[in-house]
């Protein structure tokens, strides 16, 4: 699971002002939860395609952002392949998954096969142009179910960088106050 982390030093006027107006600083971190999960839907929504939807679904449990009112406040990213379009995923064969499945059959030649429907999409993959079958099987090539893997995206760690800018700016105001 992707946890955004966002380290924040306090020295000087911060350490003061922390010191003097602690439900004020909890607020502030409270806030700046929320500014940074709101910048991570932004960027998904920049940057995302085919995965947008369910990585955006990641970030809107209730294990996605936990808020402790007492100066902790944690945005995650929940799920599986939300964090493999974060972190990435190596190239894998698929097969072995499929013949697992509970809806794998076998055949008279006693092989464990299923029948898997794949939507084909237009060009610019919105709409569907119908469904192809493609059959999974013990006697399948080796390399006919390789998945490419997917290239990580690494947002979280743009979260963190936008989300220390934020921080200062919102004590500065609260500094001129």
């Amino acid at each position: 699971m992707a946890i955004l982390a966002v380290k924040i030093e306090t020295k000087g006027d911060v350490k003061k002002l922390l010191k003097e107006n602690e439900e004020r600083m909890y607020e502030i971190i409270d806030t700046l939860a929320d500014v940074s999960r709101a910048e991570w839907i932004r960027l998904a929504g920049e940057r995302l395609h085919s995965t947008y939807r369910e990585y955006v679904m990641g970030l809107n449990t209730s294990e996605s952002i936990v808020k402790t009112g007492k100066g902790f406040s944690q945005v995650s990213l929940v799920g599986w392949l939300p964090n493999a379009v974060e972190n990435g995923l190596p190239s894998f064969d698929m097969k072995p998954g499929f013949l697992a499945s509970p809806k794998a059959k076998v055949s008279k030649k006693g092989k464990k096969y299923l029948r898997i429907p794949l939507k084909s999409f237009t060009r610019k993959g919105r709409i569907a142009r119908g469904t192809n079958i493609r059959t999974a099987s013990e006697l399948s090539p080796p390399e006919s179910w390789i998945h490419p893997g997917i290239e990580p995206r690494n947002l979280a760690s743009e979260v963190v960088k936008y989300s220390r800018n934020v921080f200062k700016e919102l004590v500065r105001r609260e500094l001129r106050q």
